[in-house]
């Protein structure tokens, strides 16, 4: 029985779970509608406060909770209950209605007369009957209905949660807040709390006359009521309408201090405030000064107000003083990031501070009053550039590179320097770095300058005390220290000075040369401007002769005034030419003893040198310089007549001084270009010894990476000799020397072969094919060889053929004046006895002499480029005849007794154009003599010798450079060797003849120094005291040769005595003497007080003047 009552109960519980599934399904789904009820019925702003939804809505939930809880105990007391579920269970396993009941109630209690046994008999086929179904089974209708219930109720709490899920996702912050309230309701059920009445801006100052905005926030309340009263004035008020909480009001042009305060409808009031009308805070007063560090040297400089954008050197301070509208309670200065960098002080409305700016930038004010407000009107950020003080600049711009120097052993320099404040010093720092690699001690020369900013400096860099040889160099540069306290310094590169050798030496004279020829021309130029000038002053004063008498007062004193003027500044041109003459005559001079300091001044040169200087000696001739005289003193006695006079006579000579120096240009033009011809012929010897010393060290294999870099060097230098060879000979196609340009062209291409070979030697030894490239250098020094051969076998040619056409001319030249001579003569034979007209008549034939003179000068002149045979002598014999010519006719167009008669003038006449022939004779003899009797003189032989040391010398120092390995500095050194055993081999002959002792010093001596360097040169040995030895013999060589040419020189002069050629010696024809013309010879007493050169000279000139017969060709 009691298994009956458990199936029972099984079913029962099942049931009563099924029911509360269902109960709590439709419970959610009331929930869920709850909160969709809440979420649609909430406002915007949710629940108005005091509403009573959200409790009304939490009382349904509540509610629901309790009818649920009812409704299950109510079915589970009722419709679970042990009899109808007894009907349900019978129902479902199919028994007889009554059976479970009947079972229960007998197992519960057994009536009288029925049997336990079929009691229990029954209970148990009841039990197995319903053993057969589950506790599920057994619910019947009952269950279903239950079941039917619980899928509604599903679907229903899946409805309502999606919806909620809808409405969740649309706007989740309002279903947050709404589904929140719900757990708050009594929150919103409390009656609503109005807020503070708010006023802004409150109580204010404001600028004077300012509008004010007063703005009322009052929420929850629909008007206020703004109050107020300006002083002086009534009470006022306005009614304000709230809109969305809000209400404003405008006070306008606020001028006196204004009360209010502002009522709300439910009596709450605002705070009483006030609005203070104030003036504006302004900067009334503001002083910048500016204070610039002391080495500036600069002025302060005082700003008023705003200063400008300050451009200041670091270092400077700025000092503020400032007054403002009102009283402040700070001042500062900030940089653009809002840091102060500058705190001033302040008293009041005044302010003040002391600012050392650090950096540049722009800086802006920050000024506040009491109350801390900023002024209406702030001054302009100040704009600060700090300058910093820069190191001096210094610059060497001349001659601004390295370079050679020059014969004079002086460079001249530029140097500039400046600096943004001040220069405190400027030096010229300079040392010497020996052929060896030695470095003196540099040797630093300095001024002073007292803080200038800048200067200009012309120093002179003098080294001819320095003792430098053939491979120094010098170095040197400049420095500048300005005045800043540090004492900044600044240093120019470093320049180099090089040694010139012998090639630039000779290329320098060349160069000289061509200047002096270019100046020449110039002065040509000005001189005939000034004779125009000067002739046509002469015209003027001439063309009126009684413009002094017409003169008169201040127009007087203004005319002669002008033309003493006009007539000085003639003088002073050409005063200022004659200097230039001089200055080009002292160059030529100081050329000359440089190459002969140098060991460069070979006789050709030197030769050259001293026929220019006699051309420009003779340029500014006594006429010239009597009619400069004449008109220094007219103007200093203010004789302007004769001023004037002497004008015309100083424009005919400016006319023929500007003859002379065109006349001059020729020989110039032509010397240099012998010059350009003796610098490349050298060029060519050095390049060829270099090419030969590089082979040697080539086949050493010493320094194989340095080689092929001398190598592409000489083979840059053949390229450009061969321009310049290129050059020289249309120069020489210019002058007519055709041969000799044949030669330089000839020499041209050996060296273009030799280059060609350079560059062979030069690929084999970047290959390191060493020998072989030793091999081709060897052969382009051969051909190198082979063209300055041509060359000096060219330049010999045409100084011989010059020679001799030289020869020729003067040659001609004397029979020319013989020839003259013998027709002055017999037209003075046909004055003597004549009458006034008919010598008158004879004056074409003394113009014809006159002529015939003049294309006799103009002959030799272009024979001998202008030279005269080098002798200026001649060339003044020559102008004497002119002027005797012209002053017999002259004599034989006067009336007797006024001059001297034709026929004595004539037999002057005779006289000069015999001394012309002697002449003419005497410098073709002596150019012969010269020529044969070349290096008999003791002192030409000590000379040569003393320009062979020095060609040793130079190159010994070119070999330095090269830097040679031992084998090859070997070979050459026994190759200089040779030259310098020649010189102690010919020092050694010289000192042995007789009479050396006493005219030539200590002989013996320096041919045993040349002999021992000629030993040390052999060994090898050479470094620097070798270097200097020969620097030495060189000197002591020269200083001979000199000492010895001046005794030479003032014996010649005491043996010649003045007077020896007298007119009355050579006497003029006679009449008996026409056709074969015939000459006493000067007596033997006369003949013995010549030398014997001369008296063989006079002896020629005669018989060649008995000699002579027809008169030469030309016509005269």
């Amino acid at each position: 029985m009691a298994l009956l009552d458990k199936k029972v109960s099984g079913v029962r519980s099942r049931l009563g779970k099924m029911t509360a599934g269902a109960i709590g399904l439709w419970f959610a789904v009331e929930v869920s509608l709850v909160l969709v009820i809440a979420w649609m019925l909430a406002e915007s702003n949710l629940w108005s406060q005091g509403s009573g939804i959200p409790a009304l809505l939490d009382m349904l939930v509540l509610l629901g909770c309790a009818g649920s809880w009812l409704i299950y105990h109510l079915i589970m007391r009722y419709l679970f209950a042990e009899d109808p579920l007894a009907v349900v269970m019978e129902r479902a396993a199919g028994l007889r209605s009554g059976v479970l009941r009947g079972s229960m109630e007998l197992g519960r209690e057994l009536p009288g007369g029925v049997s336990q046994v079929l009691a229990n008999e029954a209970a148990s086929r009841v039990l197995t009957r319903l053993g057969k179904y589950s506790s599920g089974g057994l619910t019947g209708e009952l269950g279903k209905r239950i079941q039917l219930w619980t899928r509604r109720g599903s679907a229903a709490l899946v409805a309502s949660t999606l919806l909620l899920v809808i409405l969740g996702v649309a706007n989740p912050s309002r279903s947050s807040q709404v589904w929140g309230s719900l757990s708050s309701p009594l929150e919103a059920m409390r009656d609503p709390v109005l807020s503070q009445i708010v006023v802004t801006p409150g109580s204010i100052e404001i600028l004077r006359g300012s509008d004010v905005r007063v703005t009322v926030q009052a929420p929850g309340r629909q008007s206020v009521t703004l109050g107020w009263q300006a002083a002086g004035d009534v009470a006022k008020s306005e009614f304000l309408e709230l809109l969305e909480d809000r209400a404003a009001h405008v006070f306008r042009s606020v001028g006196t201090t204004i009360d209010y305060k502002v009522r709300a409808e439910d009596g709450v009031e605002s705070e009483a405030y006030r609005i203070t009308p104030i003036d504006p805070l302004f900067i009334k007063e503001l002083m910048v000064d500016v204070s610039y560090p002391p080495h500036t040297r600069l002025a302060p400089d005082e700003y008023r107000g705003d200063p400008p954008p300050l451009r200041i050197p670091v270092g400077s301070s700025l000092t503020f003083e400032g007054q403002a509208s009102r009283t402040l309670s700070g001042a500062d200065i900030r940089d653009s990031l809002g840091v102060t960098v500058a705190k001033l002080t302040t008293d009041g409305d005044d302010f003040s501070g002391v600012w050392r700016p650090r950096s540049s930038g722009l800086f802006d004010w920050s000024i506040s009053d009491s109350q801390g407000d900023p002024p209406e009107i702030q001054p302009e950020p100040m704009h600060v550039t700090l300058v910093p003080d820069s190191a001096p600049n210094i610059t060497i711009p001349l001659p601004g590179r390295d370079t050679i120097l020059s014969l004079n052993l002086q460079q001249p320099l530029i140097i500039e320097a400046s600096d943004d404040y001040g220069l405190n010093r400027i030096e010229l720092v300079a040392y010497r770095v020996t052929a060896f690699g030695e470095r003196n001690e540099p040797i630093a020369q300095g001024i002073d300058l007292g803080g200038t900013r800048a200067a200009l400096a012309r120093p002179l860099l003098d080294l001819m005390t320095w003792g430098l040889l053939p491979g120094d160099t010098v170095r040197y540069f400049a420095r500048a220290i300005d005045n800043s306290p540090v004492g900044q310094i600044s240093t120019t590169r470093e320049y180099v000075l090089f040694m010139p050798v012998a090639s630039e030496l000779q290329r320098a004279a060349q160069e000289q040369l061509e200047a002096t020829a270019e100046r020449l021309e110039e002065l040509a130029a000005e001189a005939a401007r000034q004779a125009k000038e000067n002739r046509n002053l002469a015209r003027q004063a001439a063309a009126q002769p009684e413009i002094e008498e017409a003169r008169a007062g201040d127009k007087q004193d203004r005319l002669g005034f002008e033309e003493r003027q006009d007539l000085q500044r003639a003088l002073e041109d050409q005063e200022q030419l004659t200097d230039e003459v001089d200055s080009l005559r002292a160059e030529l001079a100081e050329l000359e003893r440089m190459m002969e300091e140098a060991g460069q001044s070979n006789p050709e040169l030197a030769k050259d040198l001293k026929e220019l200087q006699e051309l420009l000696e003779q340029l500014n001739d006594s006429d010239l310089q009597e009619r400069m005289d004449e008109l220094a003193q007219s103007l200093e006695e203010d004789d302007l007549q004769r001023a004037n006079e002497t004008l015309d006579q100083l424009s005919r000579q400016q006319e023929d001084f500007r003859d002379r120096l065109e006349e001059s240009l020729a020989r110039f033009r032509r010397a240099a270009v012998e010059q350009d011809f003796r610098a490349t012929t050298r060029e060519a010897e050095e390049l060829a010894r270099k090419e030969r010393a590089l082979a040697d060290a080539m086949r050493e294999e010493d320094d194989p990476d340095l080689r092929p870099r001398q190598q592409a060097e000489l083979r840059d230098r053949a390229e450009d000799l061969e321009s310049r060879m290129e050059r020289l000979g249309e120069r020489l196609t210019e002058l007519d020397e055709r041969e000799a340009s044949a030669g330089v062209d000839q020499a041209r291409k050996s060296t273009q072969q030799a280059r060609v070979e350079m560059g062979e030697a030069q690929e084999k030894a970047t290959q390191g094919r060493n020998q072989e490239a030793g091999q081709e250098a060897d052969q382009a020094a051969a051909v190198m060889e082979r063209a300055s051969q041509e060359l000096q076998a060219a330049l010999d040619d045409m100084a011989q053929q010059q020679s001799e056409a030289t020869q020729t001319a003067l040659q001609q030249t004397a029979d020319d004046a013989l020839s003259l001579a013998r027709r002055q003569s017999q037209l003075g034979e046909r004055m003597r006895g004549a009458s006034q007209e008919q010598v008158a008549s004879m004056r074409g034939d003394e113009a014809s002499l006159l002529q015939g003179v003049e294309n006799m000068a103009r002959s030799l002149q272009e024979a001998t480029e202008g030279a005269f045979g080098g002798n200026p002598a001649l060339a003044a014999q020559m102008g004497q005849a002119m002027e005797s010519i012209e002053s017999t006719i002259q004599a034989m167009g006067g009336r007797r007794g006024s001059m001297p008669s034709p026929y004595a003038q004539s037999e002057q006449t005779v006289g000069q154009l015999n001394r012309l022939a002697l002449m003419a004779i005497a410098s073709a003899e002596q150019m012969g003599q010269a020529q044969q009797q070349s290096g008999e003189n003791a002192a030409e032989q000590l000379e040569q010798l003393a320009q062979e040391q020095g060609e040793v010398m130079n190159q010994t120092g070119q070999l330095m450079p090269m830097e040679l390995g031992q084998q090859a500095m070997a070979q050459q050194m026994q190759e200089l060797a040779a030259g310098q055993e020649s010189i102690a081999s010919d020092l050694g002959d010289l000192a042995e003849e007789p009479g050396s002792d006493e005219t030539l010093g200590d002989l013996e001596q320096m041919a045993q120094e040349a002999e021992a360097l000629a030993q040390a040169m052999v060994e090898g040995r050479l470094t620097p005291e070798t270097v200097r030895r020969q620097e030495r013999l060189f000197h002591r060589l020269l200083d001979a040769g000199r000492s010895l040419e001046r005794e030479e020189l003032s014996e010649e002069r005491e043996s010649e005595q003045p007077g020896v050629f007298e007119r009355g010696e050579i006497m003029p024809l006679t009449p008996d003497q026409l056709g074969a013309l015939r000459y006493q010879l000067p007596g033997p007493d006369q003949l013995q007080r010549l030398t014997p050169a001369v008296r063989q000279l006079v002896i020629q000139y005669f018989e060649r003047l008995n000699r002579a017969g027809a008169e030469p060709g030309g016509t005269w």
